[in-house]
């Protein structure tokens, strides 16, 4: 004879089954087998270790759509990261410009006006004749995002005669320098340029000879852009 209260149990445990699957799945053939089960429950025509069967069966399949959503939900999680990734580095494009001075000179000179301009644009313009502008050595002048493409740096830099010794003919001379230095900007890089200002020639240069500037160029992917720690 059944088990009334056991048969109950399993029949209610069946039917949310059901109601589950219907809802994950959707699927109507299986559905239908389903129901003709149930009905076959109501009508007294399963026993309680076949609706037991039943119910291992559906918590089975339960399982495997469960791993398949799984499967699918990391699956868009990682297309997700990926998307978030391409977004964040269209949100760094473009390019980085960092323009680094350095007075090299020596001590019969001594600096005391600076300016850089890109594209005709100042970017930095100082005039000081205590001598703290001559006494930074080595620093950052310039650190922003610019557009990819063609740029000119110009760079103006005065020097007054700091005589001494037999140099002391060196008081009454004013060294202005002007140089350009064209370049192109690349996209996704940064660039960072050094201007130093050094003395040219050989020991047998005149001093009022030697000032100049040169430039050096370096470049790598703009997120790898560090700048020097130095800074006016």
């Amino acid at each position: 004879m059944k088990d009334a209260g056991s048969v109950g149990r399993h029949l209610a445990l069946a039917l949310l089954l059901g109601l589950a699957w219907t809802l994950l799945v959707g699927a109507d053939g299986d559905q239908e087998d389903f129901d003709a089960a149930d009905a076959a429950a109501h009508a007294g025509e399963l026993s309680a270790e076949e609706v037991q069967r039943l119910t291992d069966r559906r918590l089975r399949e339960l399982g495997n759509q469960v791993d398949s959503l799984k499967e699918e939900t990391f699956a868009t999680k990682s297309r997700l990261l990926l998307l978030r990734e391409a977004v964040l580095r269209r949100s760094v494009a473009g390019s980085k410009l960092v323009v680094v001075h350095e007075n090299a000179m020596g001590k019969e000179y001594k600096l005391v006006q600076v300016l850089y301009a890109l594209d005709r644009q100042p970017k930095f313009n100082r005039l000081d004749h205590s001598g703290e502008l001559d006494g930074i050595k080595r620093s950052v002048v310039v650190d922003e995002q610019i557009v990819p493409g063609s740029h000119i740096l110009l760079t103006q830099m005065v020097f007054k005669g700091n005589g001494w010794g037999v140099f002391r003919y060196m008081d009454g001379y004013t060294f202005t320098l002007e140089s350009s230095y064209a370049f192109t900007a690349e996209e996704g890089k940064a660039h960072e340029i050094l201007v130093r200002a050094h003395e040219g020639g050989t020991f047998f240069t005149p001093l009022e000879q030697r000032p100049t500037i040169s430039y050096r160029l370096t470049s790598h992917d703009l997120d790898l852009a560090k700048a020097s720690e130095v800074s006016f």
